[in-house]
């Protein structure tokens, strides 16, 4: 049955509620898109021009996004929050949100982009992480050779035992 509050129709194929109540909500989402309010059931607050969302609903999906993506534990989520260097060049972030960095090795074959939580390690500029910590294990990984700046930067990150979720 779908799950739309009183109604008793069998849900769509793949879905928890019938096609009626998915075309209803649809509709409703897409009238609040145009108004500007947040897409959130229940939430009349204006949101961003860009995105569905306003900005409390927004830092949740964040929050939700990080911890689908990389496991994020609460602690990993307070770092994020508070972190004003870069864990690789140790230069401040002076406002940019910065990367989480983990060891492509380990789950660079999966395609949904996520990361297994154990081979995280630091947070870091956009560009460090792209290029910098990218050339360095290229490197070692065409090398053989371990320079000592990404030696040292996997000793202060090293593997996790554990993952949440």
């Amino acid at each position: 049955m779908c799950t739309y509050s009183g109604c008793h129709e069998p849900p769509a194929k793949d879905k928890r509620r019938c096609q009626s109540h998915l075309d209803f909500e649809r509709t409703e989402r897409a009238k609040k898109m145009a108004a500007g309010l947040c897409t959130t059931k229940g939430c009349n607050e204006s949101a961003s021009a860009r995105l569905r969302f306003c900005s409390v609903h927004l830092h949740l999906s964040e929050v939700a996004a990080r911890k689908y993506r990389h496991h994020y534990t609460p602690e990993d989520e307070h770092r994020f929050k508070t972190i004003t260097v870069c864990d690789w060049c140790r230069l401040p972030l002076k406002g940019e949100i910065p990367h989480q960095d983990h060891d492509h090795s380990c789950c660079s074959q999966r395609r949904d982009g996520k990361s297994c939580g154990r081979c995280l390690r630091g947070l870091l500029h956009r560009y460090c992480n792209m290029a910098s910590v990218a050339w360095f294990e290229w490197y070692e990984k065409e090398t053989g050779i371990t320079l000592p700046l990404l030696a040292d930067y996997k000793n202060r990150f090293p593997r996790r035992k554990h993952v949440q979720g």
